[in-house]
């Protein structure tokens, strides 16, 4: 008998290329010996519907037909797929006719098969691939009905139906219709877990963490907010599910339903116990916690939920209460950073309730700096609270900080460590001498404090280079921030050139002081950055090209971070040229080759994040599958996959070369 395989490999190579004429000659004769072969009668209605000919394509959807009246129906599952991807293929003229003739095939076979779960898994799998959810649905339906016992299409029915709800416009009769279907079914699952009497437990229940999370996800995205908190109360409680009641992310579902609920007492005295517990635990270990978590308790979310309801709350008492759990804190864990952002935290809520003085927040924010002066993520924490003192209080702190980082300034004998942590500590007087001196309206023109603080900068930025620190190799070096703030000053002295001329070559001084660091810190991503776009902002495509190939863009940066090239490169520089880098090494920089390679991974990161659809599936991850869907929903309609394929549309005419990705629909 006739193999068929060398033939279908042969036709599917000839419809690949466009070659629909010598593909439909080649499978007819192969069907002659092979009369009833289903992968061929599968590609010659493939080859039929991507015609060009609107008479062979009519011609396709008649042999479409017979095959749905065919006896048996389809038997291999690849070939129901492949038919399925011929059909999204096909011209937009004639989907709509073959939407509703596919639907009817993959019914049909379900109809024929209806024990053959992996058929049904497959017939899911494919439309939630495509994006066809609807198809997906009912996809799901058919397999719970002949299924009925199976937890899997269950919940992926749910899911399935919770996305059309989702991308319906909200307030419509097709969201609601959506909404409620998935909220009676969530209700029935629950409510069957809550039934004492039904012993053992349904697989349509809620029985995992997993099931639990996506009940509470769905119910606050139809902003059931207070179903959803009792739901949690009544985990917490033990009622129900206690065997996922230590889980710390019910813990944080827990919190965050209390404040969208507004059970501030509730709130409070959940996360008082919680941290108090944490205490308890750390300061003798053999203590057993209300809770489980012990001294993880300690945790930015708790401390946030406690001062969320003590503003709410808003007693003198309920106030004294949790400075005195924060001071508990503060003298056994010196070192807690989550305890002392608290306290900033705290008192500036007391500022604004007027219980406390700025002056108090003052003292705080100074014990602050100096107990954490030495950590990078210092000046981020500091930042909003200073921004509450007035501008007296805040030169004052500046000038505490100032003095306190000059006294320590290390000697030349003195081992790395001092160094680095001085100059962490120097660093963070800089940037907040920026955000409360230079950055504030009244001084936009003032030139001499810009000046200054870019001497100082620089200054710093020499002696962190004189030290040579020994440091293992890293893509920065600890003073590299000090030379960016130091550009920044030079980009914010540019925008004075209109009242001195010297300072028109301002942005230039910028571009050379980021070279100068890139020598030192060759893959300092801010620096490579700020670079590319002042090199696109003066005109300098090759430059901005060769800075921005330096920055090795991968993955999801293609959808963050592309932008700052690609916005218009087009009207700059859209012609491939060679760039000198090092010494005698030559590199080819093409804009439409970049522009290609990014278009490429989006439609690589979709294809990816289906197929792992698929892994997410078989693990029950309803969470992490919903995630995956999200983003990809995400990459699909990004404004920067427009961006970039408008901007090689515009090479393309330019350069008289056709676009690649051209099937890429922007409208999306």
């Amino acid at each position: 008998m006739l193999d068929p395989q060398g033939p279908v490999d042969r036709v599917l190579e000839l419809l690949h290329t466009g070659q629909h004429k010598l593909a439909l000659n080649l499978c007819d004769k192969a069907l002659k010996k092979a009369k009833d072969n289903e992968k061929l009668l599968t590609q010659r209605i493939a080859i039929l519907l991507n015609w060009p000919d609107p008479a062979r394509r009519e011609q396709g959807l008649k042999d479409f037909d017979s095959l749905l009246e065919r006896k048996p129906q389809l038997q291999n599952i690849d070939d129901v797929v492949f038919l399925d991807s011929a059909v999204t293929e096909a011209p937009q003229g004639c989907v709509p006719e073959l939407q509703s003739r596919i639907a009817q095939l993959w019914l049909k076979i379900a109809n024929s098969r209806p024990k053959d779960e992996n058929f049904h898994k497959a017939w899911y799998r494919e439309k939630i691939r495509r994006g066809d959810r609807k198809a997906a649905q009912q996809a799901s339906m058919t397999w719970m009905k002949n299924f009925p016992h199976e937890r899997e299409p269950y919940f992926l029915y749910i899911i399935t139906t919770h996305l059309l709800a989702e991308k319906e416009k909200p307030g419509s009769s097709e969201a609601q219709i959506f909404r409620s279907l998935v909220y009676k079914t969530l209700s029935k699952a629950y409510a069957t877990t809550q039934d004492a009497n039904v012993t053992p437990k349904p697989s349509r229940s809620i029985q995992t963490l997993e099931d639990l999370l996506l009940l509470l996800r769905i119910y606050r995205a139809q902003e059931r907010y207070k179903e959803a908190f009792a739901v949690v109360e009544a985990v917490q409680g033990g009622v129900v599910l206690e065997s996922v009641r230590s889980a710390w992310e019910l813990a944080r579902q827990y919190i965050g339903l209390a404040e969208l609920t507004e059970q501030w007492a509730k709130q409070h005295s959940f996360c008082y116990d919680i941290l108090k517990g944490a205490l308890d635990v750390a300061i003798n270990p053999l203590q057993h916690s209300k809770f489980p978590w012990g001294i993880l308790g300690d945790d930015w979310i708790a401390w946030q939920g406690l001062l969320t309801a003590n503003k709410h709350i808003g007693t003198e008492q309920n106030a004294h209460v949790i400075e005195e759990l924060i001071q508990a804190y503060c003298q056994w864990k010196c070192n807690s950073r989550n305890s002392r952002h608290a306290l900033l935290d705290f008192y500036a809520d007391e500022v604004d309730a007027g219980r406390k003085s700025r002056d108090d927040l003052l003292r705080v924010c100074w014990e602050y700096f100096q107990d954490f002066s030495t950590k990078v993520a210092c000046f981020q924490t500091l930042q909003h609270y200073t921004s509450k003192l007035h501008a007296v209080e805040q030169e004052k702190l500046l000038s505490l900080i100032s003095d306190s980082a000059r006294s320590r300034r290390p000697k030349h004998e003195t081992d790395n460590f001092d160094k680095l942590n001085w100059l962490t500590m120097e660093i963070n007087v800089v940037k907040l001498e920026y955000n409360l001196v230079i950055s504030r309206n009244g001084n936009a023109n003032r030139p001499d404090l810009l000046v200054a603080f870019i001497v100082n900068c620089l200054r710093l930025y020499k002696v962190s280079l004189c030290f040579k620190l020994d440091l293992p190799v890293s893509d920065r070096l600890p003073g590299d921030d000090a030379a960016i703030l130091a550009a920044m000053g030079f980009v914010r002295l540019y925008k004075m050139r209109h009242h001195n001329s010297a300072y028109s070559n301002s942005l230039l001084r910028a571009i050379v002081v980021l070279e100068y660091l890139l020598l030192q810190s060759k893959h300092n991503y801010d620096a490579l950055l700020v670079l590319v776009r002042l090199y696109m902002f003066l005109g300098a495509g090759s430059l901005a090209m060769e800075r921005y190939t330096r920055l090795s863009i991968k993955n999801m940066q293609h959808a963050t971070l592309s932008w700052v090239i690609f916005s218009r490169i087009s009207t700059i520089h859209p012609y491939a040229s060679m760039c000198q880098i090092g010494t005698g090494v030559r590199q080819h920089l093409d804009p439409y080759g970049e522009i290609a390679g990014a278009i490429q991974w989006h439609a690589t990161a979709i294809s990816l994040s289906l197929r792992q659809l698929q892994n997410i599936q078989k693990e029950n991850q309803w969470n992490i599958f919903l995630d995956t869907i999200e983003t990809q929903s995400i990459i699909e309609s990004s404004f920067c996959q427009s961006l970039i394929y408008t901007e090689m549309k515009r090479i393309s005419r330019l350069r008289s070369v056709p676009p690649e990705g051209s099937k890429l629909d922007i409208g999306k």
